[in-house]
């Protein structure tokens, strides 16, 4: 591996990492500018041949992440990254686990997401050409925000 291979693989994790800090601190326009002026966003569910989902360019990336909303937060942990570089561009599937918590009902949404991505090299660094969601299954707990003070010693 060469020094700019390297350097790549790392700006291309940079990349993903700072995808779930946007969604996750709900910054609309930072999660656009992710994203090449033309970038897509896909979401596919298993089993089905057709993405149930398209969006395209800036404005609607950005809109697209308002579905986020309706969560009092988000958290998204990036795990796996593996991605192959060809001069100015790169594709690769990350897996993310994310969670989104209601705190009016204490519900909190949990799914297995893999990400696979398409990457482009631009004067402003690596950024998504497209990116595809594959949802895997959702989970579905309760939280109990109570429970931190008896975690910190506080009850």
């Amino acid at each position: 591996m060469t020094t700019q291979d390297a350097e790549d693989r790392q700006a291309l994790r940079a990349l993903v990492d700072e995808y779930a800090w946007m969604a996750d601190t709900f910054d609309y326009e930072g999660y656009a500018a992710l994203f090449t002026p033309d970038g897509t966003i896909t979401g596919r569910v298993p089993g089905d041949g057709e993405p149930f989902m398209r969006v395209q360019g800036h404005e609607a990336l950005a809109e697209l992440l308002h579905s986020n909303d309706g969560f009092t937060q988000t958290f998204h942990a990036v795990e796996n990254h593996r991605c192959e570089i060809d001069g100015d561009s790169a594709s690769g599937i990350t897996y993310c686990l994310a969670r989104h918590y209601r705190e009016a009902t204490g519900e909190v949404v949990v799914t297995p997401l893999r990400y696979r991505d398409t990457y482009e090299r631009t004067p402003d660094g690596w950024r998504f050409s497209s990116r595809e969601i594959g949802f895997t299954w959702v989970e579905k707990a309760v939280a109990d925000p109570a429970e931190l003070a008896t975690w910190s010693g506080q009850d």
